[in-house]
Parts: structure tokens; C-alpha cells; sequence
């Protein structure tokens, strides 16, 4: 993801550092619709951490950007990290009514580029499958889990299987 030394590695790396504390928070919006009968609750505090991490990649990360995080032309270790704690909270609902992407322009963009890269479709499948947690559903959480495991590995396994099919049909 870098050679050893360069800045494109260390600015990864400081990426991943921050990570932990940063995007990985916006798990906390999710949890309580994961897991309700744990009876968490989603709390003002979590909402304005998760107003902090997007205008510190808003402003910080992605400032200046028409890439990726690490000032490249492909998405690294680090854009996928911070997208999946992103997607998953947007897919699912969770972001909360108060806080919409489309008011930080550069994370917006910079989605809408992660969401155009191959295989997207299915590796969220389970997302998609889930759907919004926020909004009543009669189906227990436990059967919609499972219904988004197995939508998602099917669709992973198909993906596998389409990956094979390119790489070899580009040897022949």
C-alpha cells in the first residue's frame, strides 16, 4: 500500500491510526438497531461524534480531493476502511435524520466514486438485504440478519466467480 518511507505510506498509515477513533465511531449509530435487545440507545454524544469524523474527512482527508484518501488515482486500504463505516450507516438508515452526507460535499463525492468501483453491487448485498433499521419492519432482526448473510454471500461467491472468469479469459 506504500513503499516503505514514501508519503503515500505514512499518510495511509495516519489514516488507519486515526481510523480507531475516528470513522470505526460511527458503529455506535448502528449497534442499537444490531443488537436491540442489548436495550443500547443511540445518544446526542454519538451523533456529534459522528458530525466530527465527517467534517474532519470533509475537511481534512478529502479536502482538495477528486481522488482518494491517500492522494491517489485508486482507492487504498485506507478509503476502504472509512467507506465501509460510512456505507454501512447510510444503507442502513442509521446516519440519522439530522445528519445528511450531501452536506459535506467532499465525502459525498468521494462515496458516490468508492460506490462506482467493481463488484460494489455485491459486496453490499447484504446491506441492501438488511435495508433501513431505523424504519418499523415486522420481520425480527435475527431472520433479517440471516436473510442479509446468505444475500450476501451468494452475491460474494458470484463475484468470486465473475473475478475467476476475467482473469481467465485475460490469459488466454
Amino acid at each position: 500500500y506504500g513503499a516503505p518511507g514514501t508519503p503515500r505510506k505514512a499518510l495511509i498509515d495516519s489514516y488507519m491510526h486515526w481510523h480507531h477513533t475516528g470513522t470505526r465511531s460511527l458503529s455506535a449509530l448502528l449497534r442499537p438497531h444490531i443488537r436491540p435487545e442489548l436495550n443500547l440507545q443511540v445518544t446526542d454524544a454519538d451523533y456529534e461524534k459522528a458530525t466530527k469524523v465527517l467534517e474532519s474527512l470533509n475537511n481534512g482527508w478529502l479536502q482538495g480531493q477528486d481522488g482518494f484518501i491517500a492522494t491517489s488515482d485508486e482507492p487504498t486500504i485506507a478509503d476502504m476502511l472509512a467507506f465501509e463505516e460510512i456505507v454501512q450507516v447510510e444503507t442502513t438508515g442509521t446516519l440519522g435524520s439530522s445528519i445528511a452526507l450531501d452536506d459535506y460535499p467532499n465525502v459525498r463525492a468521494w462515496v458516490n466514486r468508492m460506490k462506482q468501483l467493481p463488484h460494489y453491487d455485491q459486496v453490499h448485498a447484504s446491506l441492501t438485504v438488511l435495508g433501513n433499521l431505523v424504519e418499523p419492519n415486522e420481520t425480527s432482526m435475527p431472520k433479517r440478519l440471516a436473510a442479509a448473510t446468505k444475500a450476501g454471500v451468494a452475491a460474494l461467491q458470484e463475484a468470486q466467480q465473475s473475478f475467476r472468469q476475467d482473469l481467465q479469459s485475460s490469459k488466454l
